[in-house]
């Protein structure tokens, strides 16, 4: 079932979104937190930087729109039009936000019925991270970006939010977004009109 670390990888992102969907929060330890009473004895270990964070994570986000992981409105969030990454220069940008990109083209025209995996969902400062997007992934890919919802004011509950939209990818599409932990399972070459 999980035969490779992209695969685990999704297939843990998808339990961890479910859990937020059906608990409505992230798990306790989530990305490195520690659970509360365990400071001290961690700190006895010699470890550092692990803290217990009492703020409250991300709220979950809408799981009703979960079908259309390349629309506009898809798991609710404020999803900006579709460009190519060739356009990335010339778009106004958030600092922070989630972003996703994809292959208009792969493996079925956006005009079919089929869904459209993504390639990559990500996180982070938008300009830099889609950068290298561009680089990875080819000017020809699009993109679309969300800033954080508004609860989001901490890199913590970004990350969370970013494993929620991976997770649902995954429970849609059965797998990963296709570029997701450097895996690139496609990488099309562009047209070239003459």
């Amino acid at each position: 079932m999980a035969e490779d670390r992209w695969m685990r990888k999704g297939l843990e992102d998808a339990l961890i979104a479910l859990h937020r969907r059906e608990v409505g929060h992230s798990y306790t330890a989530f990305d490195g937190r520690m659970i509360p009473g365990y400071e001290d004895w961690d700190k006895k270990l010699g470890k550092k930087g692990n803290v217990t964070d009492v703020h409250k994570g991300a709220k979950p986000l809408d799981w009703d729109r979960v079908e259309s992981v390349t629309g506009a409105d898809w798991m609710d969030l404020e999803w900006s039009k579709p460009r190519p990454l060739d356009e990335l220069r010339d778009t106004s940008l958030p600092e922070m936000g989630v972003y996703r990109t994809w292959y208009a083209d792969y493996p079925y025209r956006e005009s079919s019925e089929e869904r459209q995996p993504l390639l990559y969902v990500g996180k982070g400062n938008l300009r830099s991270r889609l950068s290298t997007r561009r680089n990875v992934d080819g000017t020809h890919a699009m993109f679309s970006f969300s800033p954080p919802p508004e609860d989001v004011d901490s890199e913590r509950k970004l990350r969370e939010i970013e494993v929620e939209l991976i997770g649902a990818h995954y429970v849609v599409s059965g797998i990963p977004p296709l570029n997701q932990e450097s895996h690139e399972i496609y990488r099309p070459t562009p047209k070239v009109f003459q």
